[in-house]
């Protein structure tokens, strides 16, 4: 007899085990047993969702008051943290910035919809796979102008892409921008990896995805200019840290140049 799962509790769920690993509260048990599986696999997994979180909020700083960006699109937001969210980090600098998180998982969008309550602050339901939708969308348009400079963050979100939907996807988004914006992006990367502890972290994962080299994850940002470091482990973005383990997630962030559209 099945046991019908309207929800699907009994599988796990991208946001959730991402939220496992950084022990948060908002999991169920399969997304618990799916990260530990992968920490027993790759010990340093028990890291990436810290050392991710502090790129990101490193990264956001950095746009935010080097660079002047006053409006962010985070896409495959992910569930809130239970403290500082990245519109937080970016209003630290710009107290009037702006920001909409899209995720197409339901109920992560009611979990923001339950925290957003401050004026400049949008949670959208939408797949980032599909650019045309997603930067049409009129909640999002009421708040973010893509006449000016954006920051559009891609945490840990393209390698559940296809390799045939990458490079189409993120020229869509990019052209879509103005000059100066920014793009925050981290990826899992078979970086340092042998093949068959790969195959064994994918298959442990129980969804498509699809970590790629370092060169390949470099590739993303043609076109861009690459803030210093470049792209390297999230954990010594910007300051290398000096921690000698695979580094399981790259990042970057780089700016659109004129005539970039």
């Amino acid at each position: 007899m099945t046991v019908p799962d309207p929800l699907g509790l009994a599988k796990g769920n991208r946001a959730r085990v991402w939220e496992a690993l950084g022990d948060g509260k908002d999991t169920f048990v399969r997304d618990r047993e799916i990260a530990q599986r992968l920490t027993s696999l790759m010990p340093g997994m028990r890291h990436v969702a810290r050392d991710n979180r502090g790129f990101l909020e490193e990264a956001v700083a950095t746009l935010t008051r080097a660079h002047g960006i006053r409006q962010f699109v985070d896409l495959g937001a992910g569930l809130p943290r239970m403290g500082k969210n990245l519109h937080d980090i970016v209003r630290e600098h710009a107290p009037a910035a702006r920001m909409v998180y899209l995720d197409h998982d339901q109920m992560v969008v009611v979990h923001w919809r339950a925290r957003l309550k401050t004026r400049g602050l949008a949670v959208v339901e939408g797949d980032a796979l599909h650019p045309e939708k997603v930067l049409a969308d009129p909640e999002l348009r009421k708040l973010i102008d893509l006449d000016r400079p954006v920051g559009l963050i891609m945490s840990a979100l393209v390698h559940f892409w296809p390799s045939e939907d990458v490079a189409p996807v993120m020229d869509a988004y990019l052209t879509a921008l103005a000059p100066g914006s920014g793009l925050v992006l981290s990826h899992a990367t078979t970086q340092g990896l042998f093949q068959d502890l790969l195959t064994l972290a994918v298959h442990a994962y129980e969804q498509p995805i699809h970590p790629r080299s370092a060169d390949e994850i470099t590739r993303l940002f043609d076109g861009l200019d690459l803030l210093p470091p470049g792209v390297v482990a999230v954990r010594d973005w910007p300051l290398h840290l000096g921690v000698d383990r695979p580094p399981l997630f790259l990042g970057g962030v780089a700016v659109t140049r004129e005539g970039q559209q």
